[in-house]
């Protein structure tokens, strides 16, 4: 048996080199690099990384061409849900034989390790395009009709893109490009340019080049839908997916019916963009992005571009219609009506009127809407009768403070799922090497402390990491087995957790959690003699042939709460409003004063949703993966 130096896996050949930038772009990845020779493929090197999937370079034997070679990023550790979502991305975008769609030319598994082969688009992306400014109005035009047109193709075999944006639309250069050109694959996630994870995209940098030079391909079929009733969708949950500069008010929403009209939103924010050098709605934050695609009209193009001609910016202006009945029927008709513009014909949209956009405005905002029309009653109440004035003032002031309190539980629960989505990537650590563990009983010491010492070098979020054995489970001539390290120390180093230094490990609380079915996230505890600071742990228990074997944890750092924190103070609920994470015993997790080893008074009082307790509004949101709860309180409004 050969051990790899790479991934601490038997197999024949070396793995590709993975270097520190590449890691810590996947934070608790842990599928081990696939061997150089795979498959009909022979991998030159790696492109990029998002969320799910990572591409390489890859030469394929027959027929000899370059390629890009998608995989999914845990490897052979995949997951059935992470596997079914990779299939769904592959064969939307292999059923989609267009000359504007990237090709797929083949779907494979070799190994355990599913993969798909791609055109290699020698290019640059329109993100990359547009850093350089916003395009000519004709050549923005005429690269959204093709555009347009390939996204109709798909809607015509029933599937929907669901995350059109400029680093989804490439641009092949006629000439070919430098060496140092790349093509990255599907991520699923957000772009870096709003402050969240960045994505890894397909495309190759040429500077000084035009998108009218080349040809124009859409690629990127990770968050792709099959709009015929009878496919299954992974995505059919009610939870938002998307990058939401881009995405239509009911893909924000979570609907679970979505049509066309969501890749026609993102059609027409590609157009603003393209027009304008920014996106529609721009903010330092996701939530406030979120808030103004429900609630706020995008600016007019022409306020931020006065070259921009009327008519089309009337086109973009009905594609980003929050109603998705009052866009463009078809990515068909929105092309047809550009194609009117540059053929200098009348188009078949009509601007918006200022009694229209009034109309909007009061049914986005019933609140403040609800409050002018008081305000103008109030001066024809005042002449007819005190009485009815009071009653009047009062209901709107019920309304504004009801607005609000919604506004608030709204906020509350976003940050419940951002929590809860960023808790499931820290518990897949332990769950992935607790899984390994379990299929292999050959790991050797030296390759347990490397793997937790990379752990948590490449993830600031991790205190520490530990892997404990029951009595010779690990190795048969020792009783006792359980390493750990820490930032304890600079740099991080392993020890051995042993008596008198440390409790016995088997007696501490995060150890028999696992061993009696309890895996997850621990209450807050101080770790005397490995890490003495108050922590909270996860535990994935280690099971081999149905038996209990041993465990694997990790700790949350005081820097991950210290974010934490930061997070809540984003909720910006007002100088008086507090927020704060709360664990499923009722410990402090996140408060600006409170440590954590502090009790929330009157937890037991509190439910999911909007309440008064002592007099304040609080509402309270839920976070599955830990049971933990997010609480907003503001004592300003009974």
């Amino acid at each position: 048996m050969t051990i790899c130096t790479q991934c601490g896996t038997d197999h024949t050949g070396t793995c590709l080199p993975v270097n520190e930038t590449t890691q810590s772009a996947a934070p608790g990845a842990a599928g081990s690099p696939p061997p150089r020779t795979f498959a009909d493929y022979e991998i030159l090197d790696e492109i990029a990384r998002g969320g799910m999937g990572v591409v390489y370079r890859a030469r394929e034997k027959n027929p000899s061409r370059v390629v890009a070679l998608k995989m999914i990023l845990s490897g052979e550790n995949a997951s059935p849900e992470e596997v079914q979502r990779f299939r769904v991305e592959a064969t939307a975008a292999a059923d989609l034989a267009h000359p504007n769609i990237v090709p797929v030319y083949d779907v494979g598994e070799e190994n355990g390790r599913h993969y798909y082969s791609m055109k290699l688009v020698e290019g640059e992306s329109l993100e990359d395009r547009l850093e350089r400014g916003p395009l000519a109005t004709v050549e923005a035009a005429r690269l959204l009709v093709t555009v347009a047109r390939a996204v109709h193709f798909g809607h015509q075999r029933g599937i929907l893109h669901r995350d059109l944006k400029p680093p989804n639309v490439l641009i092949e250069t006629p000439d070919g490009l430098p060496s140092e050109a790349r093509q990255a694959g599907h991520v699923a996630g957000r772009s870096a340019k709003e402050g969240l994870p960045s994505e890894a995209r397909q495309a190759g940098h040429v500077a000084g080049r035009s998108a009218k030079e080349g040809q124009v391909y859409v690629t990127d079929f990770g968050l792709a839908k099959r709009t015929d009733p009878a496919a299954k969708s992974l995505t059919e949950t009610g939870v938002a997916m998307g990058t939401p500069s881009y995405m239509a008010p009911e893909q924000v929403e979570g609907h679970k019916q979505l049509s066309v009209a969501v890749d026609v939103w993102g059609l027409g924010a590609i157009l603003f963009e393209a027009l304008t050098g920014r996106p529609p709605f721009v903010a330092e934050t996701s939530v406030t992005i979120i808030k103004m695609v429900l609630d706020d009209e995008p600016p007019r193009p022409r306020s931020l571009n006065p070259k921009i001609d009327r008519d089309l910016e009337t086109i973009v202006l009905k594609c980003l219609e929050k109603d998705p009945q009052r866009r463009y029927a078809s990515a068909d008709a929105f092309a047809d009506d550009l194609e009117r513009w540059l053929a200098r014909r009348p188009i078949s949209a009509r601007p918006v009127g200022a009694f229209e956009r009034t109309i909007k405005w009061a049914r986005r905002r019933p609140a403040a809407a609800g409050l002018v029309g008081v305000s103008v009653a109030t001066v024809l109440i005042v002449a007819l009768g005190g009485a009815w004035f009071a009653v009047r003032t009062e209901r709107a002031r019920r309304a504004a403070v009801d607005a609000r309190q919604e506004l608030r539980l709204s906020l509350t629960r976003q940050m419940g799922e951002r929590l809860d989505s960023d808790l499931r990537q820290l518990a897949a650590i332990p769950q992935v090497m607790a899984a390994s563990l379990a299929r292999r009983s050959d790991w050797t010491e030296r390759q347990l402390s490397d793997w937790m010492l990379e752990t948590i070098t490449h993830d600031a979020r991790v205190y520490g990491v530990c892997v404990a054995f029951e009595p010779r489970a690990f190795d048969p001539a020792r009783e006792d087995f359980a390493l750990y390290v820490c930032r304890k120390t600079d740099p991080p180093s392993v020890m051995q957790l042993r008596p008198p230094a440390y409790r016995p490990y088997r007696e501490w609380d995060w150890y028999r959690r696992a061993k009696d079915g309890r895996a997850g996230w621990s209450e807050p505890y101080v770790d005397v003699g490995g890490g003495d600071i108050p922590m909270v742990t996860y535990s994935a228990p280690v099971v081999r042939g149905g038996v209990f074997a041993g465990v694997v944890t990790v700790d949350l750092s005081l820097a991950y709460f210290r974010v934490l924190r930061a997070w809540l103070a984003e909720l910006r609920l007002g100088e008086q409003a507090c927020a704060f994470v709360a664990s499923a015993q009722g410990a402090y997790l996140g408060h600006p004063q409170r440590s954590m080893l502090d009790r929330v008074p009157d937890f037991e009082r509190l439910r999911p949703g909007t309440q008064v307790v002592d007099g304040a509004v609080t509402c309270v949101a839920r976070v599955p993966a830990s049971d933990w709860i997010v609480v907003t309180v503001d004592p300003r409004e009974p």
